[in-house]
C-alpha cells in the first residue's frame, strides 16, 4: 500500500513547476502582434463594413517573421515567450540585469535602451520590485519605434502608464497589449488607456487555461506531500516505483 501511495505521489510531482509560465508565453506572443488597423478593423467587421482597402493604414502590418522581439525579464515567462516567438520566425534580444548570457544563448542581451531601439515588439516578462517600478516610462518610451508595440504580461506597476498614453495618443508608439494594469482594476473615469483605439486591454487572465488550472492543482498537492515528508508525517515517495507503476 505505501508502494502504491508513494508511486501516486511521484505522478503527482511529474508536472510543470510552473504551469501558467506558458500560457502567458502565449499570451504575450498575441499580444506583440495588435496594431490600430486590426483592432478597428475587427470592429468594423463586427458591424458589417468591409470598405477597408483604401484606408491610411492598410499597408502597414507587418510580417512577423521579418521582426525582432525584446523581452524585458528572461525568465521562466521570458524564455518560453522568447522560445514560441522564435518559432514565428521573430529576432529575439533581451533586457535582464540578473540574467547571464549563457543562460539565454538564443537571446542576445543588451542594455535597456538599446533593446527598445531595435525591437519591432517589446514584451515585460519582469518582476515587479522596488527597482523595476515604472521600469518603462517617458524617457523608455521615447527610445521605442514610433511603430513598435509594447506588450505587458507581468505588472502593471512596471509602465508608467501616463507616459504611455502619451505616446500612444501622438504618435509614438504604434499599440499596446497589456493584460496587467496598476491599479486593477483602473477607475474607469479616470483611465488614460481605456478609450484608445490603438490598445488591447485585458483583465489579467493571460495565464488562464483549463491546462494551467490543472497543472496548478498538481503542483499544489506535489508541495503538500513533499512537506509531509519532509516533516517525517507520512513515508517518503519512492520515485522509481512511481516511474514504473
Amino acid at each position: 500500500r505505501c508502494a502504491r501511495a508513494s508511486g501516486s505521489r511521484a505522478r503527482w510531482r511529474a508536472r510543470p513547476m510552473w504551469p501558467p509560465a506558458t500560457d502567458a508565453a502565449q499570451a504575450a506572443c498575441s499580444g506583440s502582434m495588435p496594431s490600430r488597423f486590426a483592432n478597428t478593423s475587427a470592429t468594423a467587421a463586427a458591424a458589417g463594413s468591409w470598405a477597408i482597402h483604401d484606408r491610411d493604414d492598410f499597408y502597414t502590418i507587418r510580417r512577423i517573421s521579418d521582426t525582432t522581439l525584446g523581452v524585458v525579464g528572461v525568465g521562466r515567462i521570458g524564455r518560453r515567450t522568447a522560445e514560441k516567438a522564435r518559432g514565428l520566425g521573430m529576432t529575439t534580444i533581451g533586457f535582464d540585469p540578473y540574467a547571464d548570457q549563457a543562460d539565454v544563448p538564443d537571446v542576445e542581451l543588451l542594455p535597456l535602451d538599446e533593446m527598445l531601439r531595435r525591437s519591432d515588439a517589446v514584451i515585460l516578462c519582469a518582476a515587479l520590485t522596488n527597482g523595476s517600478k515604472n521600469l518603462i516610462g517617458a524617457a523608455e518610451l521615447a527610445h521605442m519605434r514610433d511603430d513598435a508595440v509594447l506588450v505587458n504580461v507581468a505588472r502593471g506597476g512596471l509602465i508608467d502608464e501616463a507616459a504611455l498614453a502619451d505616446a500612444l495618443q501622438g504618435g509614438r508608439l504604434r499599440a499596446a497589449a497589456l493584460d496587467v494594469r496598476s491599479p486593477e482594476p483602473p477607475d474607469a473615469d479616470t483611465d488614460p488607456l481605456r478609450t484608445l483605439d490603438n490598445v488591447v486591454l485585458t483583465q489579467h487572465v493571460a495565464s488562464v487555461s483549463i491546462e494551467a488550472f490543472r497543472d496548478m492543482h498538481h503542483l499544489a498537492v506535489g508541495h503538500i506531500l513533499r512537506m509531509l515528508e519532509e516533516s517525517g508525517r507520512i513515508p517518503a515517495a519512492n520515485n522509481s516505483e512511481g516511474a514504473t507503476s
